[in-house]
């Protein structure tokens, strides 16, 4: 007969597991719908990601409190860091001065040469919606076991393939052009999406969480990435290479390098088409005039340099977004300041630029503390799998975040781009609170391991203690 604590405890358990699965229609909706925009139409400031999470979080949060031990400190403090970021630019949009070119015609203007600025508000809800995408990105894995989470980030990574691959007929239809994009991003953002999810089916793969379909399954990561056309994920996948050979040293598997052959022989066929030929040219002179440009704005004041120009003055991106502007023929810019694109392209510039120095040290708190997961699993890989030095999911995950900072200089996540930074948090909180297999032999982890050596020795203790 089951006690009473025992029945609320199965309850929350299924509440828990109700509340993370809606993980799976939110990334779906993600692939279908562009939910950057307005639900209302041109000007409305409310995006559909800005509520979709929002709701989320009211739904999940009476479970937060409960759950706090699901995350580790450094996922905590990755969280409060990011905070201490959004804070700090909302705090500089509302004491800074208004955008350096708040001059652009309305949509709707009649006659259509009215001119008038964007609201405040047009800067401080992306901030906002940066902030509540990372917060649900937190409280979707702490409603997530460690010892589940890699199932189930594992069929949200192959919902995500098949959807992209699925939706690709449409994505040429719309953008009238032969690369993989999605709603969640365009093929200039989502090859982040497609990094992550090969970070993660090669982890399971070393693993040994259903191998042959994730070896597959990474393949076809890699093959998405490279259907972007993006340069920028490019280099990425070429860093990730570089982590992945490194980690496993001179031991490679068969299966690995056939799988590495072959996508690298479809990948060629698709540099040698015309299309895909803008793989192998690295120049955009709009983003170097648009770098200097923003350089010369914020080193010509020593507190503008410390403390930055103010969120959303350079580049007040969220109001073409949210079509309150009509949105420049190529993103391109002409200000009595100097030539701009609509936003910075670039995550350090752009948290440079607009919040100084103070921006740019708590965002190196986040990548730090990154770096030191890798550093302490690097350390620990030959106690941690007696394969090759491999432990299998976290650290596949973990390499494809620390390859991922290679995109944050070429294209601006976090702060925008909100979709596909979603997913690079549920990376970031599932690896800094440890990914592990639900069940088998073969699934036991670091963790799983130490909790083990840590009973025995308690209880050889506890034995010698008595006697």
């Amino acid at each position: 007969m089951s006690t009473e604590p025992g029945r609320r405890a199965r309850q929350r358990w299924g509440l828990w597991t109700l509340t993370s699965w809606l993980l799976f229609p939110i990334l779906l909706l993600m692939q279908l719908f562009d939910l950057r925009r307005g639900l209302v139409g041109p000007g409305w400031v409310w995006s559909a990601l800005l509520i979709g999470f929002s709701l989320f979080l009211l739904v999940g949060a009476p479970l937060a409190i409960t759950l706090r031990a699901r995350l580790s400190r450094p996922a905590w403090t990755v969280a409060g860091l990011f905070t201490a970021l959004v804070a700090w630019g909302i705090g500089s949009a509302l004491v800074s001065g208004p955008p350096l070119w708040p001059w652009r015609t309305l949509p709707t203007a009649a006659p259509p040469r009215v001119l008038m600025p964007a609201p405040l508000l047009y800067r401080i809800v992306p901030l906002v919606t940066a902030w509540v995408t990372m917060a649900a990105a937190a409280l979707a894995m702490a409603l997530i076991p460690a010892r589940s989470r890699l199932e189930r980030m594992w069929w949200l990574a192959a919902l995500m393939l098949g959807s992209s691959l699925a939706l690709w007929p449409r994505a040429i239809e719309v953008h009238n052009s032969p690369r993989l994009a999605t709603g969640m991003g365009g093929s200039s953002t989502v090859h982040l999406v497609f990094l992550l999810c090969a970070g993660l089916f090669l982890g399971a793969f070393w693993q040994r969480h259903r191998p042959r379909a994730s070896l597959a399954l990474a393949a076809v990561s890699v093959l998405c990435l490279l259907m972007t056309g993006s340069r920028a994920g490019l280099l990425a996948l070429a860093a990730f290479v570089v982590l992945v050979l490194a980690w496993i040293g001179a031991k490679l598997n068969p299966r690995l390098v056939l799988a590495v052959l072959i996508a690298g022989v479809v990948g060629l066929g698709l540099v040698l088409l015309t299309p895909a030929s803008r793989l192998l040219n690295f120049s955009d002179p709009w983003r170097v005039i648009n770098a200097r440009t923003a350089l010369r704005l914020w080193t010509a004041d020593p507190l503008d340099l410390l403390f930055g120009v103010g969120s959303g003055r350079v580049w007040p991106w969220y109001a073409f977004d949210a079509r309150f502007y009509w949105l420049p023929w190529g993103g391109r810019l002409r200000t009595s300041a100097g030539d701009l694109l609509t936003n910075p392209h670039s995550v350090p510039l752009g948290v440079g630029v607009e919040l100084g120095l103070v921006g740019l040290l708590l965002l190196a708190g986040i990548i730090v503390l990154l770096l030191v997961a890798v550093g302490d699993a690097w350390r620990t890989r030959g106690r941690a799998s007696g394969e090759n030095g491999r432990a299998g999911a976290r650290e596949g995950v973990l390499l494809a975040l620390v390859a991922s900072l290679v995109t944050f200089v070429f294209d601006y996540y976090l702060l925008k781009n909100f979709a596909v930074s979603f997913w690079w948090w549920v990376a970031v909180f599932a690896t800094l609170g440890g990914v592990q297999r639900s069940s088998g032999p073969s699934s036991v982890t670091t963790s799983s391991a130490a909790s083990t050596r840590s009973s025995a020795e308690s209880s050889a203790s506890s034995t010698r203690s008595e006697g």
